[in-house]
């Protein structure tokens, strides 16, 4: 990477770093976690240490031994250690969680701070294995996690402008006008955006991680999709999950709500959505079973069952 490569990637890090510390309701629940569990004797591990703030709070607070591992550079995490003045008990290190190298230089740890998600839980299933991976790895037997608990539910949801089968359709016409146009058969493009997941057209998240909350309806009652104990170290994906109607009405996309605990700090939640392959209709009482399987992992689009 050339030297100007470099260093418009460390502006770009640099610039989401920012955004990220303007979360403070996320940062004033884990800044809590930390208060409660580091003394002398903790020995750190902030995995996916970013801008390095929680690995300065861990020094800052006593811990003996703190390491920031992260895949991107680390530099301005080691330049925040040190205009803090906890540079000589933190460590940062730009390399792979899992290569063997930074397996021995991590060691054991008594407590591990792992705020990897990516606020979706069909792709934070990967980060939650991750998780359970590190936990098996590197912590004491009677060390700490932070977070401890996943909670992911979700609601049926009659959202029109989020309708897969009209964004479908859209598509088509689409790539059959330019077809036209440019006498070219673009239908493998078509296919090819149809098989993916539908990037374009996920709402914006307003700075709480929410939704705004208009331009829908709610259909169902909130179903918990599944609850992951990191400490315990067990996950099993769920294959479905059951809402039961309380209204009537069309729904066509399911809103999942996830929450990231530790003990009984909730340290963030955030909304995100999948679309049903297919519309529903729902009558209140009736059950809706929904499969959660390739075509939602790997298109984040939902079939129903039954």
């Amino acid at each position: 990477m050339s030297t100007r490569s470099r260093g418009r990637s460390c502006r770009v890090n640099s610039e989401l770093h920012l955004n990220l510390l303007e979360r403070t309701d996320r940062l004033y629940g884990i800044r809590e976690a930390l208060r409660r569990v580091i003394s002398p004797s903790s020995r750190v591990l902030d995995a996916g240490c970013g801008s390095g703030l929680l690995s300065i709070w861990a020094a800052q607070l006593g811990a003996m031994d703190v390491i920031g591992v992260d895949s991107d550079s680390v530099d301005v995490a080691q330049e925040l250690a040190i205009a803090n003045g906890v540079r000589a008990n933190v460590r940062f290190v730009s390399a792979d969680l899992f290569n063997e190298s930074s397996s021995e230089l991590i060691g054991d740890r008594n407590v591990i701070v792992a705020m990897l998600f990516l606020n979706d839980p069909r792709r934070d299933e990967r980060q939650i294995e991750i998780i359970l991976s590190l936990r098996k790895r590197h912590l004491t037997a009677s060390g700490v996690m932070i977070p401890s608990r996943v909670v992911t539910r979700g609601r049926l949801l009659e959202w029109p402008d989020q309708d897969y089968q009209s964004w479908l359709i859209r598509t088509q016409e689409r790539t059959h006008r330019l077809s036209n146009l440019y006498g070219v058969d673009l239908s493998p493009l078509h296919r090819s955006i149809a098989a993916g997941t539908w990037h374009s057209q996920f709402p914006a998240r307003n700075w709480t991680g929410r939704y705004p909350g208009a331009g829908y309806e709610i259909r169902t009652e909130a179903v918990e999709a599944y609850t992951v104990d990191l400490h315990r170290g067990e996950f099993n994906p769920p294959s479905q999950v059951v809402a039961t109607a309380t209204s009537r009405g069309a729904a066509n996309t399911l809103l999942w709500v996830q929450e990231i605990w530790f003990e009984d700090i909730l340290l963030f939640s955030n909304e995100s959505i999948s679309w049903l392959e297919h519309s529903v209709w729902c009558e209140p009482g009736q059950p809706v079973e929904m499969k959660l399987g390739k075509s939602w992992r790997d298109r984040n689009v939902i079939e129903l069952g039954g």
